[in-house]
């Protein structure tokens, strides 16, 4: 697995279906692997074989991503400053934020990234 970015190290690694999805030191999320859905999170549809940031131009801006919950086949989702988020396939994404937390993710899950 290559090093996130120069001086940092993996606090936690994710592999799905499609590609793999990770938290460098800093609390950022890096994703690579296969993107026809926007599974890497980075605004794109193009599939990335190095790690590449997941956008924090939108909702996750100035949050810190603690923990990734789930890389499915066309989605993730992670916990960022407690708070759900997901990308990909929205109606994928949607439908496993709501059943984790319900009262706190439905507006953010339908927020793109």
């Amino acid at each position: 697995v290559p090093d996130p970015e120069p001086g940092r190290t993996w606090i936690q690694l994710s592999p799905g279906y499609y590609g793999t999805c990770g938290i460098s030191s800093n609390f950022k999320a890096l994703c690579w692997g296969w993107n026809s859905y926007g599974f890497l999170g980075d605004g794109t549809t193009t599939n990335r074989t190095t790690p590449t940031f997941v956008s924090t131009a939108g909702v996750l801006s100035g949050l810190s991503v603690t923990t990734l919950v789930t890389d499915g086949f066309y989605h993730t989702c992670a916990l960022a400053d407690g708070l759900p988020f997901c990308w990909g396939s929205v109606e994928l994404s949607l439908q496993l934020c709501l059943c984790l937390m319900p009262d706190l993710c439905q507006l953010r899950c339908k927020q793109r990234l």
